[in-house]
């Protein structure tokens, strides 16, 4: 009579014998794991500008950024643990058990890798543990972690279905673990965590792109048509990997980050592009505007990549928030409330267009559902350029770029090259690489990470990213036309990255909580070389 089932819990024979229950455990692990729009990433590096948040820009953060708590990240990892140490028995079907299995291996590599992005090495728990074993752990070298995560992405692939449909479209699949495996190979190729530049590690890393982009066209993954709309058809052509959305349940909130604040309720975000990035986009030909006979300040809005308008929204551009077709966007000085200068006006001159949905009403900017898409294709392609790059393969490169910049609309121009240079030495490939990633990827969360994984962030001490003034000749007359004129914004201090950014401390209380633990070499007391 008194022998009740707790119903406020589910016994561990339930959740790992029952398949209904099991998939609940992995939907629950996936929700902790998956990414959200990278909303305040952008004002680390060059993108855009926002005094207030520029703390990691100004070299003044001192604690790692881009992962989740030391805690809370083992928690994750210990469920994932548990889940493919219990189901190793389990009379769940082989099929659904595989796929969930693959499931936990994706996501154990996923939230490794977020982990070692930041630190290097990090102890690598492939089992639970108990009280009874020495809960007193080292760090793995990171070497030794890069190998793990490649181990549990080669489980993940062999397990994992080539895609979910119906309700289960978005799990991760085949396609993303894929697609995963070649980003995780090309950060370990790079000079943040190969600065001797060992070939054995970059002919790895070709070969998992090169695996992953066969795969995927193989299986008719594509570039989708129309670069400004890829945000707003869901789980489109070139879709991999993504974060999903669907209003109240989960909204992104990121359209309050780049729509002015009349088109908002309360306080402005800050992605709002800087002219660097204005800068990075060529012409319509694909050549860069630096003496390009077609450009000038005056009218630098004409004539460009037509990523730029996808991208950027400029002073009296047409940007149909809120349903109305013909709004006009202003961001002249004088222009209340948006204008620069304004109290609470763009801090640039410009804002952002990129993935923001035209139609969504003022009041439920906060609450829009547009997709994240973490991994989509053209990130594959521009992976597998580099690496292949890297290696001597300047064919594959330009056949990537070529592609990436067709589907742009840039013209092809006599030769088929789409305004890119014929001919190129491997470090001009490189810098060619990397800012279609500045262009294509803008406002993706991947621009500081490819800074830090290439070591390019002292590129930037000592300068200051900058802005556009536009004021008009006539206030009276706005038909007179606009003076435009490059600011400075970094005012007050100056872009500055130490050393210590490539790899953060570990927080301080793990360290007295675990006296096997090292620091990270470079931070206070150090002892563990990241690079081993």
């Amino acid at each position: 009579m008194l022998d009740k089932d707790n119903l406020a819990s589910i016994s561990p024979n339930v959740v790992f014998t029952d398949a209904k229950v099991a998939d609940a455990y992995m939907v629950n692990v996936a929700a902790a794991s998956l990414p959200d729009w990278p909303v305040g990433e952008s004002v680390w590096c060059d993108e855009t500008q926002n005094p207030e948040g520029s703390i990691v820009a100004y070299g003044e953060e001192i604690d790692a950024i881009g992962v989740p708590s030391w805690n809370s990240s083992y928690n994750l990892m210990r469920k994932i643990n548990v889940f493919l140490e219990e189901m190793e028995g389990s009379p769940i079907d082989t099929d659904v058990k595989d796929k969930l299995m693959g499931q936990a291996y994706f996501w154990r590599a996923y939230n490794y890798f977020i982990m070692i992005r930041a630190y290097g090495g990090v102890p690598y728990l492939k089992k639970p543990q108990s009280l009874t074993d020495d809960l007193f752990v080292e760090r793995n070298k990171t070497s030794e972690c890069f190998d793990y995560i490649v181990e549990d992405l080669d489980q993940a692939i062999g397990l994992l279905p080539d895609k979910y449909t119906g309700d289960e479209a978005g799990k991760v699949d085949k396609a993303a673990a894929y697609a995963f495996k070649g980003r995780v190979l090309l950060f370990r190729a790079s000079p943040q965590f190969n600065p001797q530049n060992n070939a054995t590690l970059w002919n790895a890393a070709t070969t998992a792109n090169q695996e992953a982009y066969t795969w995927l066209i193989n299986k008719g993954y594509a570039l989708y048509p129309d670069f400004s709309g890829f945000w707003f058809d869901e789980l489109n052509s070139e879709v991999i990997f993504a974060t999903r959305y669907n209003d109240p349940e989960k909204v992104s909130g990121r359209a309050r980050q780049c729509r002015p604040v009349s088109e908002i309720i309360g306080a402005p975000g800050s992605t709002q592009p800087t002219q660097e990035l204005i800068e990075a986009f060529p012409m319509e030909d694909g050549k860069p505007i630096n003496n390009h006979p077609a450009y000038s300040l005056d009218t630098y809005t004409e004539n460009r990549d037509p990523r730029f308008y996808a991208t950027v929204v400029n002073n009296g551009d047409i940007w149909p928030l809120s349903g109305v077709a013909d709004r006009i966007q202003y961001t002249y000085v004088g222009y209340d409330p948006d204008g620069y200068g304004a109290q609470w006006g763009t801090k640039t001159g410009y804002f952002c267009r990129k993935a923001v949905e035209p139609a969504v009403e003022k009041e439920l900017a906060g609450y829009d559902e547009t997709d994240w898409v973490e991994i989509r294709l053209a990130e594959v392609m521009l992976n597998y350029a580099e690496t292949a790059n890297m290696t001597g393969d300047q064919t594959t490169a330009y056949t990537m770029l070529k592609a990436i910049r067709s589907r742009a609309g840039i013209l092809p121009g006599s030769d088929g090259l789409f305004g890119l240079k014929s001919n190129m030495t491997q470090t001009e490939m490189l810098n060619a690489i990397m800012l279609e990633r500045q262009i294509e990827l803008a406002f993706e969360g991947k621009r500081f990470w490819d800074l830090r994984r290439l070591r390019w962030l002292q590129d930037f001490n000592g300068k200051s990213r900058h802005g556009l003034r536009v004021t008009p000749k006539d206030n009276n007359d706005l038909l007179q036309g606009f003076t435009y004129e490059v600011i400075e914004l970094d005012n007050q201090q100056k872009l500055h990255y130490p050393e210590g950014y490539y790899f953060f401390p570990i927080p301080e209380n793990e360290l007295r909580n675990n006296p096997n633990l090292k620091q990270t070499d470079g931070w206070y007391e150090g002892g563990f070389d990241p690079l081993q």
